[in-house]
C-alpha cells in the first residue's frame, strides 16, 4: 500500500470516529480557512474575485502547507460575486476581506422563532431571503414572492 493511499486512510477513519462519536487517536483538523488563503498567497479578495484561477491557487497553496486531515474549500469569490449580483445583502464587497456590514449580523429576532416554526419555508422566502439581498428587498416592497 502506498503511503498516500495509507495516509489517506488514516485521515478517512480519524474523521470517521469523530463523526460516529468513536475513540480516536486524536481530534481530525478540519480547514475552514477563506481570507488567510488568500493572505498566504499574496493576492487580494478583489483579484480573487475577478480572476477564479487565483482564488483556486491560493487554496490549494495554503491547503498543502498546512496540515489538514480534511479539506474544506467552500470558495469565497464566486459565493460573494453571487452574492453581490444579487444587491449584496449583509456583506460589504469594498473591503479587503468577507466582512458582514455593520447592524447586519441579526437577520432573525427572538419575536419570529413562531413565524418560522408556523412555514419555515414562507419565513424564509418572504422574510430572511429579502433582509440578506438586495435584489430581494426591493422586489419584496412590491409583492411577496
Amino acid at each position: 500500500m502506498s503511503e498516500k493511499i495509507k495516509l489517506y486512510e488514516e485521515r478517512l477513519q480519524r474523521f470517521t470516529n469523530a463523526v460516529e462519536l468513536k475513540a480516536n487517536d486524536r481530534v481530525p483538523i478540519i480547514s475552514n480557512i477563506d481570507n488567510w488563503a488568500l493572505f498566504n498567497y499574496g493576492t487580494t479578495l478583489k483579484q480573487a474575485r475577478m480572476d477564479m484561477e487565483v482564488e483556486y491557487a491560493a487554496f490549494a497553496k495554503a491547503n498543502t502547507e498546512a496540515y489538514f486531515d480534511v479539506i474544506s474549500y467552500p470558495g469565497i469569490a464566486s459565493a460573494l460575486n453571487f452574492i453581490i449580483s444579487l444587491g449584496g445583502g449583509i456583506y460589504q464587497e469594498n473591503t479587503e476581506t468577507i466582512q458582514v456590514a455593520t447592524g447586519q449580523s441579526e437577520i432573525m429576532n427572538v419575536e419570529e422563532y413562531d413565524q418560522l416554526i408556523n412555514d419555515p419555508k414562507s419565513f424564509f422566502l418572504n422574510v430572511i431571503l429579502p433582509r440578506k439581498t438586495g435584489i430581494l428587498q426591493r422586489r419584496h416592497r412590491t409583492e411577496k414572492i
